[in-house]
């Protein structure tokens, strides 16, 4: 399987610091200096940081792709219902009835769409 541009620049960022803050030939006795050290910590602190961002690129690569397909198939996939679920956005019980009776002003047609809950 090919390896996405996104894949090849993390893995291109995670060799440079790599280079940048480990020490070349490793201790077999495990003594460093304390700058080798902290070195070390920053190394670690630096690759977590690109890791995440990596994912989090992804996952929203993902999300903006389940959205397109929504709104030029009308097709709902698990991706986007699980946004849906998790987005924090508070959605009111439906109607008892998807006809609003003439006079009936309690039930908005805005509830009936779906459309309004993803936008």
């Amino acid at each position: 399987m090919p390896k996405s541009l996104r894949f090849r620049q993390l893995t291109k960022e995670l060799n440079r610091l790599k280079k940048q803050f480990l020490p070349r030939k490793f201790s077999e006795i495990n003594e460093y200096s304390e700058r080798q050290l902290a070195l070390t910590f920053a190394y670690r602190v630096f690759a977590h940081a690109e890791i995440e961002s990596y994912l989090e690129d992804r996952v929203w690569d993902t999300v903006l792709a389940t959205k397109n397909i929504w709104d030029n198939q009308g097709k709902a996939g698990r991706v986007l219902l699980c946004v849906v679920a998790f987005s924090g956005q508070e959605m009111e019980p439906p109607p008892d009835t998807i006809t609003p009776l003439k006079g009936n002003k309690n039930v908005s047609l805005d509830k009936l769409k779906i459309t309004k809950k993803l936008t």
